[in-house]
């Protein structure tokens, strides 16, 4: 039998870090919604492991405070939201959510070396097997289907709902690949780092996650730029995002739906025509209450969401059919969120709660900035550029799996990072 306190000596929270980056590229990829489960086990597990040594006390103030006042925002505005049970309900989630995203990185932070390394092995093998499985998907007729239950999906969307499960995880890989190349990287193992990057620009080429390939191609130029100049590189790009986040009301002014998709029809994908119709509406209503919102989840019952825009259109791959011979496009003007994190803040939160998200980049930016180590920096503002180009254009900002993606991201930069007292 060990001897008392042995089992303490030997197991620390890195082991269930080292758990969560192994799994979470292949949940992504099989069952992308099973990633808010899986950071629950990982935190259960890290802080019975390390509850001891008080990791909360690690815990970041700044972010805490900004984070919990954006929290009480939330709660304060289901006051006033179209549906309040279930904002509140909301409000609670994300306090919980955002909490546990803090305390799971000041654990990190209390890592010895062995452990950082440990997770830094686990994530490599477990970002490798997610590439891997995800080129084998793009080259082969699939497995997922053999490991996925799509219910009673008739056979006709069998294929859609997997490109999209397959979709999420694509973001999920390029969210963790700048923190796995470069612990690999300095861990001595260059050649796997290297193959990489080059396996997933291979997955995204064969997969058809445009928001996942947009992110990967301003992760690359951001990562580049900030091996040269870091601090001019992190401050261009937080700049850049919140002029993006401020900006987005002018949306209302672009054309309407029927004539942008007369001007682009024969180049812009019938996905991304239907975000600029969401947009637009989107902004039209931010307009007419653009200090304090519609309150959090309005946007799922906003006014005129429903209503269907019945467009004219000419491509035949677009267009389907009516019974008087004449062919439409139909486009939801708000289906459950406006695919765009900072439109939905505007929308929900209004300008005060914009004010909140730049702060917060803000913050994010400068915390980035101070890092010691270049490589460090540049795969932290590879990975913000990610992980902000996919919210922009993709999910709804609420969702519990990307937001648990997210954390978890950071969680990981936090623990492969070079150790201060190196």
């Amino acid at each position: 039998m060990s001897p008392p306190g042995r089992l303490s000596q030997r197991w620390d929270a890195s082991h269930a870090l080292a758990l969560g980056a192994l799994f979470i590229p292949s949940v992504g990829l099989l069952a992308p919604l099973g990633i808010a489960p899986l950071s629950v086990l990982v935190l259960v597990l890290a802080l019975a492991l390390c509850w001891r040594e008080h990791p909360w006390r690690r815990v970041s103030r700044k972010p805490l405070a900004l984070i919990a006042a954006i929290a009480v925002w939330s709660a304060i505005s289901a006051s006033w939201s179209i549906d309040p049970p279930v904002a509140l309900r909301t409000s609670l989630q994300l306090t919980v959510q955002w909490g546990s995203g803090l305390l799971l990185m000041g654990i990190a932070a209390g890592l010895r070396e062995d452990g950082r390394r440990r997770v830094a092995i686990a994530l490599g093998i477990g970002v490798s097997i997610g590439l891997l499985w995800l080129l084998s998907e793009g080259l082969t007729p699939g497995l997922t289907r053999y490991f996925v239950n799509l219910g009673t999906a008739p056979a006709d969307q069998r294929a859609a709902l997997l490109l999209a499960r397959m979709g999420r995880g694509q973001t999920v890989l390029a969210l963790l690949l700048a923190p796995t190349a470069v612990a690999l990287w300095r861990l001595g193992y260059r050649y796997w780092a290297g193959a990489l990057v080059a396996l997933l620009w291979l997955g995204l080429l064969a997969g058809h996650s445009l928001a996942s390939k947009l992110g990967f191609g301003l992760a690359c130029a951001v990562f580049l730029g900030a091996l040269v100049r870091p601090r001019a590189t992190v401050a261009v790009l937080v700049a850049t995002m919140g002029a993006v986040v401020v900006g987005l009301p002018l949306l209302a002014f672009v054309p309407p739906p029927q004539q942008t998709l007369e001007a682009s029809e024969s180049w812009l994908p019938r996905s991304a025509h239907h975000r600029l119709t969401i947009w637009n509406f989107g902004a039209q209503r931010v307009l007419e209450k653009p200090l304090f919102g519609w309150g959090l989840e309005a946007s799922r019952a906003i006014p005129g969401g429903e209503v269907e825009l019945m467009l004219k259109a000419h491509n035949p791959l677009l267009r389907t059919a009516t019974s008087d011979g004449e062919f439409l496009l139909a486009e939801q003007q708000m289906p459950l969120h406006p695919h765009n994190a900072g439109l939905q803040v505007w929308l929900e939160l209004g300008a005060v709660g914009i004010a909140g998200l730049v702060l917060l980049l803000a913050l994010i930016g400068l915390r980035i900035t101070r890092l010691a180590d270049r490589g460090d920096v540049a795969a932290a503002a590879a990975t913000l550029g990610v992980g902000f180009v996919v919210s922009m254009v993709s999910y709804g900002a609420w969702q519990s799996w990307w937001q648990c993606a997210m954390w978890f991201a950071a969680t990981l930069l936090a623990t492969v990072r070079r150790a201060p007292q190196e």
